[in-house]
């Protein structure tokens, strides 16, 4: 009797392991909740519209809670489609009986879609004006999004919703002659905090990354903070322009460098690109700066430009004042001579001071050294000296 009894149980207890794993993996089709899961989504706006096929029903072990997945769905605004990977989302086991769906948590993902198509669709439903800035700036891009979105009894999206995705080939123009593209990007949005992973782009052929990136929503405004490096390239006079940093007297031409930039921003809501902040850490391997100061006047051996190679730079950018901290090489005639110098730019308004180091250079004989020195020639050779200047 005994026997029987428990060959009985293990054969039940099969059975439900079986089901149990049935559920789990396979799952059971129907269309039994497609017309209330439709009425859920669209609840909020009448001009929505959504096409299903089928509803696959699967079981979660852990949470004991039966989960219900689309195969294969569209969403629709005006007749214009955004194609879904699928919509899911939690049903009670009440709801089975019942036919009765109850949920207001839903998961949807959608399939690989033009970034363009995608703010065409958002700015149908909420006529946002900046989704229609972001269209016009927007030139190419695939992107998958993943939405976790919790509604409430009139349909609405709650404040709780998490966005993750990915951007794959991107390419947009926010300024005049700018371009910035082969753009990828992971993102987690949530309400009013946005962090931006594994970023690539490039612009003007310079190769940029930086691990992450976040963005807060202030009032109408987005706050940018992040770090950015770039790979060793050539700089590009539209980026200097994009700073606002007008170097007339620094021939930047064939200039290679790289660097790594701690920087904060805002964008308003028409694009607006303002306060500008960055700390930054340069090594280039050559500038010309113009003699604007007639230097030759006074070292004959100085050229039209002197030259800075090999340098270590560091800026600090705030407020329209740039500060700049460097060392390197500069050359002067024929030598290459050491130099440390500090210049600080605000607007028009430069200062500059410098430490140089120089092996042998030529000094032309002045009125007041004459005066004193009156058996000293036209030129005066100077060696190994250290000269400090200030402007």
């Amino acid at each position: 009797m005994k026997i029987n009894f428990f060959k009985s149980l293990i054969s039940i207890l099969g059975i439900f392991l079986l089901v149990v794993l049935y559920l789990s993996t396979i799952g059971i089709e129907t269309k039994k909740f497609n017309q209330q899961i439709i009425d859920k989504v669209v609840q909020s706006n009448e001009e929505l519209n959504i096409s299903l096929k089928k509803v696959r029903l699967t079981l979660d072990p852990l949470k004991f809670q039966l989960k219900a997945k689309t195969i294969g769905a569209t969403i629709y605004y005006f007749n214009r489609p955004l194609e879904l990977d699928y919509i899911q989302t939690s049903v009670s086991f009440v709801s089975i009986f019942k036919s009765k769906f109850v949920s207001s948590n839903f998961k949807i993902v959608t399939k690989s879609i033009l970034l363009k198509d995608l703010v065409k669709f958002a700015r149908s439903i909420t006529f946002r004006p900046e989704f229609l800035i972001l269209e016009t700036v927007i030139r190419d891009g695939y992107i998958i999004l993943d939405l976790n979105l919790n509604l409430d009894q009139n349909g609405k999206i709650k404040n709780d919703y998490e966005v993750k995705g990915i951007l794959k080939k991107g390419k947009i123009k926010f300024f005049k002659n700018i371009d910035f593209d082969k753009i990828s990007l992971s993102f987690n949005f949530k309400e009013k905090q946005y962090l931006v992973r594994d970023i690539k782009f490039s612009s003007e052929k310079v190769d940029f990354n930086s691990n992450q990136l976040k963005i807060f929503k202030i009032d109408n405004k987005y706050l940018f903070e992040g770090v950015l490096e770039n790979s060793k390239s050539v700089v590009s006079k539209n980026l200097i322009k994009l700073l606002n940093l007008n170097l007339k007297n620094i021939d930047i031409k064939n200039t290679k460098f790289s660097s790594k930039n701690d920087f904060e921003f805002q964008i308003d809501r028409k694009f607006k690109f303002q306060n500008l902040k960055f700390e930054t850490r340069v090594n280039f391997d050559q500038i010309m700066i113009k003699d604007i100061y007639n230097l030759s006047n006074y070292f004959p051996e100085i050229k039209k430009n002197l030259v800075l190679t090999n340098h270590d730079l560091k800026l600090k950018y705030e407020k329209n004042t740039l500060l700049a901290e460097g060392k390197g090489k500069i050359k002067i005639g024929n030598n290459s001579e050491k130099i440390e110098y500090l210049i600080s730019k605000k607007k028009e308004n430069y200062e500059f001071e410098t430490n140089l180091k120089i092996k042998k250079i030529t000094l032309k004989n002045q009125k007041i050294i004459k005066n004193n020195f009156p058996l000293t020639k036209d030129l005066i050779d100077l060696k190994d000296h250290k000269l400090n200047i200030k402007y």
